[in-house]
Formats: C-alpha cells, sequence, structure tokens
C-alpha cells in the first residue's frame, strides 16, 4: 500500500512541476536552451512512463496467482498500478509540455 501512496503522491507532484531537481546546468542556460532542455527532459520521462506502464502489463498475469503474505489480496491488485499510475503521469507530462509550449519563452 505504501508503493501505491508514493505513486499517487508522483502523480501530484508531476502535476504541480514540484520533483526534486538538481539545476546547477540550467541556471547557466540562456532561456532558450531552458526551454529545449525543460522539454528534453519531459519526453525522456514519457518515454520512461510509458515504459514502466506497459511492462506492468506484461508482468501482472505473473502475479495473477499470487496473493499477499499478510492481508491476502491478489497480487495482480497491486501491479494493477504500475500501468494506471504510470500512464495517469504521462498524463501529466503531456499536459505540462502542452502548458509550456503555450508560455512565453523570452
Amino acid at each position: 500500500m505504501m508503493v501505491w501512496l508514493i505513486y499517487i503522491c508522483a502523480i501530484v507532484v508531476f502535476r504541480e512541476g514540484t520533483q526534486i531537481s538538481v539545476t546547477a546546468i540550467e541556471d547557466k542556460l540562456p532561456n532558450a536552451w531552458r526551454f529545449t532542455l525543460n522539454i528534453a527532459q519531459k519526453v525522456v520521462c514519457i518515454v520512461f512512463f510509458l515504459m514502466v506502464g506497459y511492462l506492468g502489463i506484461k508482468i501482472m498475469p505473473f502475479a495473477s496467482f499470487q496473493k499477499s503474505p499478510n492481508m491476502q489480496i491478489p497480487m495482480k491488485y497491486m501491479y494493477m498500478l504500475f500501468p494506471i499510475a504510470s500512464w495517469l503521469i504521462v498524463l501529466q507530462l503531456i499536459a505540462n509540455l502542452i502548458r509550456d509550449f503555450g508560455r512565453d519563452h523570452d
């Protein structure tokens, strides 16, 4: 359940754009390059989370026979988290990309 909570929080973090990041290089770049770097970062994240979602679907049939040791919940419900949360994060990132392209980039 803790993993579910972490992924739900990650969806909110990606929506708000408040994830932790190191901006030492980004701060030294001109605005045009910052915009390009920002777009590249989001595209890489989109590809990563699409892969996590796809692999989450691929692993679910193997988990359908397992139950969690303590709560006796089928593990397929636990593994269902990966495609659902990953695709929600992808939707948030796409919305952020659309929002970024709508802004002024001096």
